[in-house]
């Protein structure tokens, strides 16, 4: 089983691309049937990685991956860390501001009923 990255100009066509990625998750698959594990492919989101000049020109939304369309994400989250097409860490970033003041309006209210009143 061999997966790698597989890069490619805009100007060409995705298919070898999607060949290669398809081809690595039979692989997977393969070892996981192996191991007595199950690849779950409802639950698969493919993300494409581009540069920022080139994320308007990609064109690929989904992919058909063991009889399943599995749809492409702008973004993911993968042990708690939400990382998206652009490898920045905006998406991530907002995340946890708005964890941070849900949490913070929680602990206010809880403050505000515990607190006596002046």
């Amino acid at each position: 089983m061999e997966c790698s990255y597989t890069s490619m100009p805009t100007t060409a066509k995705y298919t070898p691309a999607i060949q290669t990625f398809t081809a690595c998750i039979s692989d997977i698959n393969a070892w996981m049937s192996a191991s007595r594990l199950r690849l779950n492919p409802a639950k698969m989101q493919v993300m494409w990685l581009f540069s920022s000049q080139l994320v308007g020109q990609s064109g690929i939304i989904d992919v058909l991956v063991l009889s399943t369309q599995v749809y492409a994400v702008k973004s993911a989250r993968d042990l708690g860390v939400v990382i998206d097409s652009q490898l920045s860490l905006s998406a991530h970033v907002m995340a946890l501001c708005r964890s941070a003041s849900g949490n913070f309006a929680q602990l206010l209210g809880h403050c505000r009923q515990t607190l006596p009143r002046l």
